[in-house]
């Protein structure tokens, strides 16, 4: 009997055999995952790992709410598009039109009396949410804007008010919240799309590039990528804050997000020299590039433990240039194994990507793009300039606990 289990690389449906549920699954376009079985139950989620973990589940059951989300949406904004057969819009006619425009003008009317500024005969007085607020004249950024432009050429990358999702009666919250159209998920996060894109969708294991500007409620800028230069990520691999991660997932290249970070999803690692202060922040992301992440394929399955962020761990490996048969490096021809800790930067990022999730005595094959291994300089006139690499890994021994890289979406939990 077959189910559908859902990737959670990307989210895609596909069908897993009875007798397959204990075993590595491939989605279409090769990436390995395993069926593991709901808290509640109700079926299975795909897991990046063999025994799965809440937060792989939490991740994939947030991956689905989206794509139902936007499946709603887009069937919603073509059902407001439909025309008859003469040309015309199907919705209210002419008279309708004019009489539902005098009640607006009336309701309208009526407010203005009520919140205007000098009406101190009675009423609610000024709103807390008047639009048209400035913004501190030291901060030497606009009032809020819809159409914020936070491209490298913009002036202050911003554009508009920065709010969080914390601390009722916050007039900065209330402002940013009613400016656009925020979507909250379970975690906490609110986002909202300022400009939407139209090219790749930026998926977990995907390399993602992206300008940010990061901002406290009191418009001060923390920090800014280099506009000459996107900051570059595998997406869901530990390597931003995990807010950070779940904000950009999903996201198209040219589309631009306001993200509205609390503390609670402001953990993990940072790619900025500064510290980031313990209070809620404001993300403006642009996603410019989504590229592949590293392509891994199990040859010898193990059965020991699993290699998770923080873990140090000791393997063998042939390392190979490409699709060349010979290895430039060979470590079972040295006779002892290397050993590194996995998230410490201690080897190229490819290779920690592909590492992970890897048990005792598993072998693998692992594929590294150039801008995931030695990228266009190269290495020590072995590596030349931009050259792919590939990987044969035995895991030998891993040893831990894992540390302050366990809260990464690949970590095993419990």
């Amino acid at each position: 009997m077959a189910m559908i289990v859902h990737s959670p690389h990307d989210g895609q449906a596909v069908k897993v055999r009875d007798q397959d549920l204990q075993r590595a699954i491939r989605d279409s376009e090769g990436r390995i995952f395993y069926a593991v079985k709901r808290s509640d139950g109700r079926g299975y989620y795909g897991s990046f790992t063999r025994k799965g973990s809440y937060k792989d589940e939490q991740r994939c059951l947030d991956m689905l709410e989206k794509t139902q989300h936007a499946r709603e949406t887009g069937a919603e904004r073509s059902a407001q598009q439909i025309h008859d057969a003469t040309g015309n819009s199907s919705g209210p006619g002419g008279v309708r039109w004019l009489l539902l425009l005098v009640v607006a003008v009336l309701i309208a009317s009526v407010t203005w009396y009520f919140v205007r500024p000098d009406n101190h005969s009675g009423g609610i007085g000024p709103s807390p949410i008047d639009q048209n607020t400035p913004a501190p004249e030291d901060s030497g950024l606009p009032a809020i804007d819809n159409g914020v432009d936070i491209s490298p050429s913009s002036r202050d990358g911003m554009g508009g008010t920065v709010a969080g999702v914390e601390g009722r009666g916050d007039t900065d919250l209330v402002r940013a919240l009613s400016s656009h159209n925020y979507i909250g998920t379970a975690s906490g996060l609110r986002y909202a799309i300022l400009q939407p894109g139209t090219g790749e969708t930026a998926f977990a294991g995907r390399y993602v590039q992206v300008h940010f500007v990061v901002s406290t409620l009191s418009n001060e800028i923390i920090e800014r990528s280099d506009p000459q230069r996107p900051f570059g990520y595998v997406l869901w691999s530990g390597r931003v804050l995990r807010g950070w991660d779940e904000g950009v997932a999903g996201m198209r290249v040219g589309e631009k997000r306001r993200l509205i970070l609390p503390p609670s999803l402001l953990y993990g690692r940072y790619p900025g020299a500064v510290t980031l202060p313990d209070t809620t922040l404001q993300f403006d992301i642009e996603l410019v590039g989504v590229l592949p992440g590293v392509r891994v394929s199990t040859d010898t399955p193990g059965r020991g433990s699993i290699a998770r962020p923080g873990d140090t761990v000791q393997v063998h490996y042939k390392a190979f240039i490409g699709r060349e048969a010979t290895a430039y490096d060979n470590s079972y021809a040295r006779g002892e194994p290397i050993e590194f800790r996995i998230g410490a930067g201690e080897v190229i990022q490819g290779w920690e990507l592909g590492v992970i999730g890897m048990s005792e005595g598993e072998t693998r094959t692992i594929e590294i793009p150039p801008y995931l291994g030695y990228g266009e300089r190269g290495a020590a006139g072995v590596i030349p300039p931009g050259a792919k690499l590939r990987y044969i890994i035995e895991l030998v021994k891993v040893t831990g606990p894992a540390s302050r890289y366990a809260d990464s979406r690949f970590d095993q939990g419990g």
